[in-house]
């Protein structure tokens, strides 16, 4: 397996799933926006102070690819019924408090 530091690193392909897909399974489509849309901001946050400008542009823009393709299709996760594996409760049956909750700002607004 060959190690592409932007698109598949090898330290989040251990196992049989990718980190980032097991991410979206636990978080639910809603915060999973949410994390794709913090790490881009991340990487564009200290992209001039690590060393290498054009890999951390390059992963700020895979997170922002991948953050226009979930608001696209609005499929990220796989609906509940589509999997066995439950790793976290849905972000919908979080306690207020708990840090993952997800916050107004990332609700979609209510339609009538």
């Amino acid at each position: 397996m060959s190690n592409d530091p932007v698109n598949k690193p090898k330290h989040y392909a251990q196992g049989d799933i990718e980190c980032i897909e097991a991410m979206a399974s636990m978080l639910g489509p809603e915060a999973f926006k949410g994390y794709l849309h913090g790490n881009a901001l991340k990487y564009l946050w200290r992209c001039f102070y690590k060393g290498n400008t054009t890999q951390d542009l390059d992963k700020a823009l895979w997170y922002i690819t991948k953050l226009r393709n979930a608001v696209q299709s609005d499929e990220i996760a796989p609906k509940p019924e589509e999997t066995s594996l439950q790793l976290w409760p849905p972000a919908n049956e979080l306690p207020s408090t708990h840090p993952f909750t997800p916050k107004p700002w990332l609700q979609k607004p209510e339609t009538d």
